[in-house]
């Protein structure tokens, strides 16, 4: 998997979806580091440095079709919780945006699955897409961001 299969899947599996495949590309910018999938669902792992150690904190998965399964993001609130994030916080303002209360929902209820959001439900608001990477942001870069070799992550 990489970049480029990444947004070539996207792009055949949102036909159109420009709005999508610019949200992709933002999240495969804003990470730190990218750990591509290796099963047949195209997959990403965006991480960041938090507290100077390196944690996975979304997962964007291929998924099918926007009509049959559009692609997922999954926010790794237990990894953020390893980390020192206030977790619950993140929970609840993720749960303000609509492409993820049910995801928040269904964490709440099983706490096994972490929560997403439909990918394609996110990038046609821009108003969801701002207040996602305002959370990205806050979380990953206000908690001593500090790389292991001293940049800032």
């Amino acid at each position: 998997m990489n970049r480029t299969r990444v947004h070539a899947e996207t792009a055949a599996r949102n036909p159109g979806a420009t709005d999508t495949l610019q949200l992709v590309n933002r999240l495969l910018d804003d990470a730190a580091e990218l750990h591509w999938g290796s099963g047949g669902e195209p997959g990403v792992g965006g991480w960041y440095y938090i507290g100077g150690k390196p944690t996975g904190v979304w997962e964007l998965y291929g998924g099918g079709t926007t009509a049959e399964r559009p692609a997922n993001l999954t926010i790794a609130l237990n990894r953020l919780q390893a980390a020192g994030v206030d977790h619950e916080e993140v929970a609840e303002r993720l749960k303000q945006l609509p492409a993820f209360a049910a995801g928040v929902a269904t964490w709440r209820a099983t706490s096994s699955r972490q929560p997403n959001g439909k990918l394609n439900q996110l990038a046609v608001n821009p108003g969801q897409v701002d207040a996602l990477f305002a959370i990205l942001q806050e979380v990953t870069r206000t908690k001593d961001s500090t790389t292991t070799d001293g940049s800032v992550g």
